[in-house]
This record gives structure tokens, sequence and C-alpha cells, in this order.
């Protein structure tokens, strides 16, 4: 797997994030086959990386699998993954909006980001308890309101970029 566009880390680092699409079976006697859905998951997994390390407009440009043959004369299939990095991005300021029944604190503590912190949206959806990262059995801000008897209550994150690399976060 050969990427271009990538900066910040190398190779062999994002392409450890492909956990379905290997190069060769840890196995010798043991045959892979390529998987159009699991390179996908795994296509998805990289942006996760990306996205978890504060690179929030990382995009795939374009992607190409080929075919090559070894020097020992043995089929092998190539990737190549155009990446667009964009800046990384960090968290300016943390605001509550309509937090009658637990104090900003409460809802701070829970959150546990602060001014400065890496922006890690994965991270933070898991916290607030939204999105595909909430799970009810999980400690979040969403959980603990409807612990509480406030089933429909919502949480819902705004973002405003500040600048190249900053942003403020309403909630």
């Amino acid at each position: 797997i050969d990427f271009v566009g990538n900066n910040s880390f190398e190779d062999k680092r994002l392409a450890r994030t492909f956990k379905k699409t290997h190069k060769v079976s840890a196995y010798f006697w043991q045959k892979t086959k390529f998987n159009e859905k699991e390179y996908e998951e795994d296509k998805e997994l990289l942006l996760d990386f990306y996205n978890s390390k504060g690179y929030r407009n990382a995009n795939i440009l374009s992607d190409s699998i080929y075919r090559f043959q070894t020097k020992k004369g043995k089929d092998r299939i190539g990737i190549n993954i155009d990446i667009a990095e964009g800046n990384k991005y960090f968290i300016r300021n943390v605001n509550w909006v309509g937090n009658s029944k637990y104090d900003t604190e409460t809802l701070e503590q829970i959150l546990a980001v602060k001014s400065g912190d890496v922006y890690d949206k994965k991270s933070i959806h898991k916290r607030l308890g939204i999105g595909k990262e909430g799970n009810p059995e999980d400690m979040s801000v969403s959980s603990l309101y409807q612990n509480d008897g406030y089933l429909m209550s919502q949480v819902e994150p705004s973002e405003t970029i500040v600048g190249a690399d900053s942003l403020d976060i309403e909630i």
C-alpha cells in the first residue's frame, strides 16, 4: 500500500490502520483474496485515524488497485491512495447552551476536553453519547440526562472554524 500526500504520518503507520486489507497472509500456506467491502471499511478506518489526530478535513482524493508480479513470479496487488490531509485542528472554546439540569462543570468533566486539545470528533461524540460512537452503556452527557428521566433530551454539537487551525464547539 503506497500513500501520496501524507506529510504528517509515515506510510507504515497509515498502513497499520488497514485491519483487513493486508500485504500478505501471516500464514504462508493460506492465500488471501482482495475483498472490496473490507477495503472500503479500511479506508474509513484510515479517515477515522486522521480525524482522531485532529485532521477533521482529511479526505481520500483517489485510490487505485493494480496487479503486479514479484521477482519470484507471484501475483500480487498494489494499492495507491492519494490523501489530502488538510489542517490539524485544535479546540479553542467549548460553550454549553440549554443546560439547566446540570452545571457546566459537571458536563465539562464528562466531555473531558479543554482549550488547546487536538480536535478528535470521534472521542467527543462518544463522550457526548451521539452518533454511531454513542453507547447507552457508557457514561456520556446524553446518558446522564436520559438516566435521570430526560429520555427525549438531545445533545447537539455545533462547530465553528476559527482561523486556520482552531474551532469553537457549542453544545
